[in-house]
């Protein structure tokens, strides 16, 4: 896409078998993201896969889309949000 950037949020990992993916976010990174529409808050995101789990066992990644600059790739950046233990 051209004249977006990925702000990445966290990543997140497959559900057994299923098709879910476990995310934590800490709230802390979420409002720093979110914006307002028609006097409301939201916070806009995508999930993608990644081409293999990275060293936690971790499948995919939480991304939001920010427009202006250009796409740059998922091995250069790493995700905003801190890691949580469960």
């Amino acid at each position: 896409m051209k004249n977006t950037t990925k702000n990445y949020i966290a990543r997140g990992r497959q559900v057994g078998n299923l098709d879910i993916v476990a995310f934590t976010v800490s709230l802390d990174s979420l409002t720093e993201i979110a914006h307002e529409y028609n006097g409301k808050m939201y916070v806009s995101f995508e999930i993608a896969r990644l081409k293999e789990p990275d060293a936690n066992k971790k499948t995919h990644t939480l991304y939001q889309l920010v427009k202006g600059e250009t796409v740059q790739e998922e091995a250069e950046q790493k995700p905003t949000g801190k890691k949580g233990k469960k």
